[in-house]
Parts: structure tokens; sequence; C-alpha cells
């Protein structure tokens, strides 16, 4: 291999801990080339024996980027990569509707239905591949879902049926690009 991808998860801004293993469960990496053309796509299942999420490729030289996303597990679908046809603004990722009808239908023992999609991250990383070296490239992973704790505090008494409640969120954003918004380059950050 010529460049070895290493996944982290920072839970706040000042951990000095990689919590990668203990939110993250796999991670699908979508490849580009410079033109933005997807040039490989590898799903990474678990993570290795240090906990660590790695991926090691072996590319031409040239530059590339690298969109990653985590805990994909079937609610959520990326529509139709094509390998060295696809291009990057062209890739999206959706909430799959009937894998959503599913979970209507089958609400959890406690009750509740889930409307949501998978706990999931997101990694974007542009990298250089020169002949005769290894890279080794650092992708960092941002949490790109809805973190919500919610507290029910009655008025006045609590009602004595309180097992068939349930909430529902309105407008959950449900479709995401591969292309970043923002991009943070040399200390600013501008929209892309």
């Amino acid at each position: 291999y010529n460049v070895q991808l290493k996944y982290s998860y920072w839970k706040d801004a000042t951990s000095s801990v990689n919590e990668v293993a203990s939110y993250i469960n796999g991670i699908t990496e979508y490849i580009f080339d410079e033109n933005d053309v997807l040039y490989a796509v590898n799903a990474l299942p678990g993570t290795s024996c240090s906990g660590a999420f790695f991926s090691e490729q072996t590319l031409p030289a040239g530059k590339y980027s690298v969109v990653s996303w985590a805990n994909i597990n079937g609610i959520s679908r990326v529509n139709s990569p094509k390998v060295f046809v696809t291009r990057k603004e062209e890739l999206m990722l959706y909430l799959d509707v009937q894998a959503q009808n599913r979970v209507r239908q089958s609400p959890s023992s406690a009750g509740t239905i889930s409307y949501n999609s998978e706990k999931l991250y997101y990694g974007h990383r542009t990298f250089r591949i020169n002949d005769g070296r290894i890279s080794r490239v650092n992708v960092d992973m941002l949490h790109a879902h809805c973190i919500l704790r919610l507290s029910v505090r009655w008025k006045n008494n609590t009602p004595e049926n309180t097992h068939d409640f349930y909430i529902l969120y309105k407008e959950i954003h449900a479709v995401y690009s591969f292309i970043p918004e923002y991009i943070h380059r040399l200390g600013e950050c501008k929209l892309h």
C-alpha cells in the first residue's frame, strides 16, 4: 500500500482520546480523484485489534479526496455510486423511505416510534500521493446526527397512562451532500 487512512473521532474539542471505536461500528469510504470522479469504494466493517479504523490502499500518484460515512445500517443509503463514472457532486446520502416505513410499522417494546436516521458520522479529507512514498492521512469524523436529550415535566399531575405517548420530529434533514458546505483552509472557514 502507499496510503494509510486513519480515522478519528474526538467527542469534544478538549478531548485527547480518540473515541472512534466507542461511537462508530462501520465506515464506508468513497475515494475521489483530482477531478472528483469516484475512484474506489471501501467498506471498513469493524475496528482493528487496536480499536482503531484504518484503511490501506494502493493509489497512483496524484491528488485525492475521501468522503467517509459511518454507521450506515439500512435506514440511510447512498444513491448508486459507480467507480470511474460518478462525480462527487452526484452522490447523496438519503433516508430510505421504505426502511422508514418498516420502522413505523414495528415500534419498539417501549412504545416509541423511531423516525430518525442512524447515528451517522461524516469525514472529508484531501490528500496527495507521491511516487515511492507512503502517505499517512488522518480523517477526523464528525457526528452528522441530531443529539437531543428530552425531559418531560408535567405541569400538574402525571397522567395514569403514559406508556403510549411518542414524539414526532418534523423537518429532519433527510439528504446529505458529499461536498461539504464549508471548508476549513489556512485557518479560515469558507463557503465551498
